[in-house]
C-alpha cells in the first residue's frame, strides 16, 4: 500500500521515480513497483531494510556489490539500472517483470510438474553461471527472487543486489535468507559459486513439494536446522520425480561443499549429459521399436517356412533341388512382401500416433540417435545358452540337407551297389535329413527371432540405414502426410529428450508460422537462420563430446578449446533465446518489428562466425591429439 512507502524516500526521489505501491518483500529489503519519469516506464525499486542501511559498512558493501550485479546482462536475469542512497535509505532500480515470483505461483499451485522444475533450473541454472563466468555470486537465490514472466512462462533470476565477486575470498557477514544458506555460510566460510548451488538446489526441491525443506521458528532454528538436518528424502517428499532429476538435485544439496559440483556448467551437464540415456514419452518409443512389434510375425514367416520345406520337398521330389529352391521362392515371393506390408502398417500407424501426439520430425530423429547410441553403449547382445544350442543344430541339420539335395544322383549311383533292403534304409535316412534337416533350420531361424542364439554386433546396421532414411526429404514428406488434418499447435507430452537448442529452434518455428502472412514474408530468412545456428550448436556439442572421451588424456590445450567451446556454445544459444523471446512480444504486438530484425542480423553474423570457428576448431583438435607433437614451454 501506498501509505508504507517512506516519505521521506518518496521526497528524495521526486522528479526522478514516482513510487507506486509495494510489490514484495523479503529479508533483506522490500519492493516497490515505481515510475521511471524522464522515460515513462515501469521499474522495480528494491530499497534495502533501515536496520541495515544503518549500519555503514553494510551500507557501503551494498552499494558496491548492487554495482557489481549491474554489470550483467542476459536474458534471463532482471538488469539492474541504477544505484543509490536518499534520505537514509539504500536502493536500486531494476527492470520491472510483468508476472509473479515462484514462491507466489507455488503459493496457488502447490507444486509444479518435474518437466517444468527442470526448465526453470536450466534457465536459472544458466543464468547463474553466465553471472560466475563474470566473477560475480548472486548470495541470494530464493523462490522470491526468481520471476515467472506472465507473457513468455520464462524464468528470470533477480535481486543481485547482495552480489559479491567471486575473487573477493572472504566471509564477511551472515548476509541472505536462512532458509536457503548453505551450511558453511553458517559456519563462517566465504560465498562460492557452490553456496549458490545450494540455494537452486533448495528452490528447486521447494518447487517439486511445496514447502522448504528446512523451516523453524525463527531465523536461528532455520540456521541450525541447514547445518544439523540432512535433507527429506526427495523420493518420499515427491514421489513420481525422475530419478536423474532428483539425483541431480540431491548432489548439490550435499551438506560439504566439496561434495557439490565445483561450477554451474558440471551441474548442469548432469541434467543434459548426452551420454545418459533420457526417457522417450511412450507413443515416441513405441514408433521407434516398432521393428521389435514385427518379431513375433517374422518368427511366424520363418515357422512358415519350415512348413513349406517339408511339404515343397515332397512336390519336388527326392534330388529335384532346382524345383525345391523354386518352390521355396514362389513361396516366400508371398510371404516377404506380406511381412512388409505389415511392418510398413505398423510403422506408419506409429508415426501417425506420435504426429497426433505433438512430436516433430526431429523428435523421432532424436528417438533413433538415443537407440543407435544405446546399443553401441551396450556392445553386441550375447547369445543365450539355448539359443546357441538352437542356432547351431538347425544350422548343421540345413547344411546337411543342402549337401544331400545337390549331391543326390551321386548318391544313388553310390547305393546302387549295396543289397535292395540296406539301401532303401539308406535312402530313407537321407530323405529325412533332406526333409527335416531344412525343416529344423527354419525353425531355428524363427526361434532365433526370439531367442538370440549368436551374437550381434555393436553397430546395428539396420538402424543405421534407417536413421539415414529418416534424414532425408522423403522422410519430411511422410512426416507431413502423417500431420495431415492435424492441428499444428498441438504440445507434445514430455520434451526432456529435446536438447536447449532444439526445443527453441520449434519454438520459433511455431511463433513465426503465426505471424500474420506480410509479417512472415518480411522476416522469411528467420526460421532458416534459426535452424543454421542449432545446427551450429549440434557440431558444438559434437566437439564438447569428444573432448568429455574419459579414454583420453586431457591436456592443457584440452582445458582451453573446452572452454572456448562452451562459450561460444552460450552465445549461440543465447541468440536463439533473444529470437525466440522477441517473437513471443511480437505476437502480443509488444515488440516493434525492427527489434526482431536487429537481432535476426546479429544471429546471422554470429551463425557465420561459428562455421568459420569450428573449422579452426577442428583443426586445433587434429594437432593436439596427434602423439607426436608436445606441448611448447611457456616463455
Amino acid at each position: 500500500m501506498t501509505s508504507a512507502i517512506p516519505a521521506e524516500l518518496q521526497d528524495a526521489l521526486a522528479g526522478s521515480l514516482s513510487i507506486e505501491r509495494e510489490i514484495g518483500r523479503g529479508g533483506m529489503g522490500v519492493v516497490y513497483l515505481a515510475r521511471d519519469v524522464m522515460l515513462d516506464r515501469p521499474l522495480a525499486l528494491k530499497v534495502l531494510h533501515p536496520h541495515l542501511a544503518a549500519d555503514p559498512e553494510q551500507r557501503a558493501r551494498f552499494l558496491r556489490e548492487a554495482r557489481t550485479g549491474a554489470r550483467l546482462s542476459h536474458p534471463h536475469i532482471v538488469p539492474i539500472y541504477d544505484v543509490g542512497e536518499a534520505a537514509g535509505h539504500v536502493w536500486f532500480t531494476m527492470a520491472f517483470v510483468d508476472g509473479e515470483s515462484l514462491a507466489t505461483v507455488l503459493t496457488r499451485r502447490g507444486t509444479l510438474p518435474a518437466a517444468t522444475v527442470e526448465r526453470l533450473l536450466r534457465e536459472v541454472g544458466w543464468a547463474l553461471a553466465n553471472a560466475h563466468r563474470r566473477d560475480v555470486l548472486h548470495r541470494d537465490v530464493s523462490l522470491d527472487n526468481i520471476l515467472i514472466e506472465r507473457s513468455t512462462g520464462r524464468a528470470l533470476l533477480a535481486d543481485f543486489g547482495i552480489a559479491a565477486r567471486i575473487e573477493g575470498g572472504s566471509a564477511g557477514p551472515l548476509i541472505g535468507t536462512p532458509a536457503y544458506m548453505a551450511p558453511e555460510l553458517v559456519h563462517g566460510e566465504p560465498a562460492s559459486p557452490r553456496s549458490d548451488l545450494y540455494a537452486l538446489g533448495i528452490v528447486a526441491w521447494s518447487a517439486l513439494t511445496g514447502y522448504l525443506p528446512f523451516s523453524g521458528d525463527d531465523a536461528a532454528e532455520v540456521l541450525l536446522a541447514q547445518v544439523r538436518d540432512e535433507v527429506p528424502s526427495l523420493a518420499r517428499a515427491a514421489a513420481g520425480t525422475p530419478s536423474r532429476l532428483r539425483r541431480a538435485i540431491e548432489a548439490v544439496l550435499a551438506k560439504a561443499p566439496d561434495e557439490r559440483p565445483d561450477s554451474v556448467e558440471a551441474w548442469l551437464a548432469t541434467l543434459d549429459e548426452p551420454r545418459q540415456r533420457r526417457a522417450l514419452a511412450p507413443v515416441l518409443s513405441r514408433w521407434v521399436r516398432v521393428r521389435e512389434a514385427v518379431a513375433p510375425y517374422r518368427a511366424l514367416a520363418a515357422t512358415l517356412l519350415a512348413m513349406f520345406s517339408g511339404v515343397a520337398l515332397h512336390l519336388a521330389s527326392f534330388g529335384g533341388v532346382t524345383s525345391y529352391f523354386l518352390l521355396l521362392v514362389a513361396f516366400g515371393a508371398l510371404l516377404v512382401p506380406g511381412l512388409a506390408i505389415l511392418q510398413a502398417g505398423l510403422s506408419l500407424r506409429a508415426l501417425r500416433l506420435a504426429a497426433r501426439e505433438g512430436f516433430h520430425l526431429e523428435d523421432l530423429r532424436l528417438g533413433l540417435e538415443q537407440e543407435l547410441a544405446e546399443r553401441r553403449r551396450a556392445g553386441p547382445i550375447l547369445p543365450t545358452r539355448w539359443g546357441r544350442v538352437i542356432r547351431w543344430t538347425g544350422s548343421i541339420l540345413g547344411i546337411g540337407a543342402v549337401v544331400v539335395l545337390a549331391t543326390a544322383e551321386s548318391w544313388y549311383e553310390l547305393l546302387a551297389v549295396l543289397p535292395f533292403t540296406l539301401r532303401l534304409v539308406v535312402q530313407d535316412i537321407l530323405v529325412w535329413v533332406a526333409r527335416w534337416g531344412l525343416v529344423a533350420f527354419w525353425l531355428s531361424r524363427g526361434v532365433g527371432v526370439l531367442l538370440p542364439g549368436v551374437a550381434r554386433p555393436a553397430l546395428d546396421v539396420g538402424w543405421r540405414l534407417r536413421l539415414a532414411f529418416w534424414r532425408t526429404r522423403a522422410a519430411a514428406g511422410l512426416m507431413w502426410l502423417a500431420r495431415l488434418g492435424l492441428p499444428r499447435d498441438l504440445l507434445p507430452e514430455t520434451t526432456l529428450h529435446r536438447p536447449t537448442e532444439l526445443m527453441l529452434d520449434l519454438q520459433i518455428d511455431d511463433l513465426w508460422r503465426a505471424l500474420p502472412a506480410p509479417t512472415r514474408e518480411g522476416l522469411a530468412e528467420l526460421p532458416v537462420v534459426a535452424r543454421a545456428l542449432r545446427e551450429r550448436i549440434r557440431d558444438l556439442r559434437a566437439l564438447l563430446d569428444r573432448l568429455e572421451d574419459p579414454t583420453t588424456a586431457r591436456s592443457s590445450a584440452d582445458l582451453e578449446l573446452r572452454e572456448r567451446l562452451e562459450q561460444r556454445r552460450t552465445e549461440a544459444t543465447t541468440a536463439l533465446e533473444q529470437l525466440r523471446l522477441v517473437l513471443l512480444r511480437l505476437s502480443g504486438s509488444a515488440a516493434p518489428v525492427g527489434e526482431l530484425t536487429h537481432h535476426l542480423q546479429e544471429a546471422r553474423a554470429l551463425e557465420a562466425d561459428l562455421l568459420v570457428d569450428l573449422g579452426a576448431h577442428r583443426a586445433v583438435r587434429r594437432l593436439v591429439r596427434r602423439p607426436t607433437l608436445t606441448p611448447s614451454p611457456a616463455a
